[in-house]
């Protein structure tokens, strides 16, 4: 059962920004939430996509697997606002820093990556095989 169906606050929230992602999205997602357990929200803010995107977005928020906030906006924009709108109670640092900004599909599996603030880091923000 998904965090957001049981209520709970969780500990830390996944920041995810997405624009006409509609053949990435569902693979990226799925791997995603197949590796995290009732401590992680997932908080995707969408740049009203027309592609595809915002249906699938819509469907996983319906069944309390994400929380979406739908509003036009740049990269940079949007992981700023997915922050704003993250309820992790690991505290204050993790209310400014996401702790996931892309991810990308590769032939491997799902790789996250990580900006320069994140990169002092390294232990928390490892490549994942799925």
């Amino acid at each position: 059962m998904s965090i957001l169906r049981l209520g709970l606050v969780p500990r830390f929230s996944v920041c995810v920004t997405t624009y006409q992602a509609d053949k990435t999205i569902r693979h990226s997602l799925r791997s995603l939430l197949a590796q995290l357990d009732s401590r992680f929200e997932v908080v995707v803010v969408d740049s009203k996509s027309t592609d595809g995107t915002l249906e699938y977005l819509k469907e996983l928020e319906a069944a309390g697997h994400i929380r979406l906030v739908i509003q036009k906006c740049t990269r940079g924009e949007g992981r700023q606002i997915a922050v704003e709108n993250s309820r992790g109670s690991a505290g204050a640092a993790s209310r400014r820093r996401p702790i996931i900004q892309h991810l990308l599909p590769t032939s491997r599996g799902t790789i996250r990556t990580r900006d320069r603030e994140e990169s002092q880091y390294p232990h928390d923000f490892r490549a994942q095989k799925t």
